[in-house]
């Protein structure tokens, strides 16, 4: 089987200048791009030994350099267990509806959202900042188990948007 690639095709769109961006000898999805085009996102999901159970990772590329960086922003995720759900990368949406990631101002850092389930299985949304290169995670926000809101507004000083 072939790895998964993500290509980048620039203007005028000539395939055999298209350049391999990230690549993977397991399934990648969820692709998106920093707003500045500094980071893709991506999650990956692989088989344990001899077929074992499912197993899924969250991935940021740096960009900046002559060959893009692997990090691993979250590993070896049991995706059956709602307890250990590290979240989803934060996303926004253009007005003509480009999705793209949201980084700290800094450039160092990337959040994950989630539904924060817990032993009780009530969910209690949480907000992570995680420092893209080590995967250094700092819980910004957690809701209470009686409140579902998200207060992105308290993060204003922490995202590029």
């Amino acid at each position: 089987m072939a790895p998964d690639r993500v290509m980048l095709l620039a203007p005028p769109f000539d395939m055999a200048q298209a350049e391999v961006v990230a690549s993977s000898e397991d399934a990648l999805s969820g692709h998106t791009y920093a707003r500045d085009g500094r980071f893709l996102f991506a999650g990956r999901s692989t088989r344990g030994a001899s077929g074992g159970p499912r197993r899924q990772d969250i991935l940021a590329w740096s960009l900046g350099g002559a060959q893009p960086v692997l990090h691993v922003l979250a590993g070896d995720v049991d995706p059956e267990d709602p307890l250990t759900q590290p979240g989803r990368v934060m996303t926004r949406r253009t007005g003509n509806g480009v999705v793209w990631a949201i980084v700290s101002r800094d450039g160092t850092a990337a959040f994950l959202e989630g539904d924060g389930f817990k032993a009780d299985f009530r969910p209690r949304p949480f907000i992570d900042r995680v420092t893209i290169v080590s995967a250094e995670k700092t819980r910004l926000f957690e809701g209470s188990a009686d409140s579902y809101d998200r207060p992105l507004a308290a993060l204003d000083d922490e995202l590029s948007v």
